[in-house]
């Protein structure tokens, strides 16, 4: 299974600073996926800054297309209570 990015994924990622490594960890490893409409899921992950020590969520906006992953747009944030993740 491949991740393909949208141009708007990838636009979105580099004005957020985000590492395709980072956005592709979510989406192969999640810590917990949402239902967001019939096609559409929300893989996140948390991880944590090894310079700072912040820990983010990641949270990675996908649709399948056939086997494929398509990522339609990713950011973090800290605010990991909000989105249910563990603190």
């Amino acid at each position: 299974m491949a991740t393909r990015f949208t141009k708007h994924a990838l636009e979105a990622m580099s004005r957020r600073g985000l590492s395709l490594a980072s956005v592709e960890g979510a989406v192969e490893a999640p810590d917990s996926v949402a239902l967001d409409g019939p096609t559409r899921f929300i893989r996140q992950r948390v991880q944590t800054d090894p310079d700072t020590g912040i820990r983010w969520l990641f949270r990675v906006v996908v649709e399948r297309d056939g086997g494929d992953w398509v990522v339609v747009t990713a950011y973090r944030t800290t605010k990991l209570m909000k989105y249910g993740a563990a603190p």
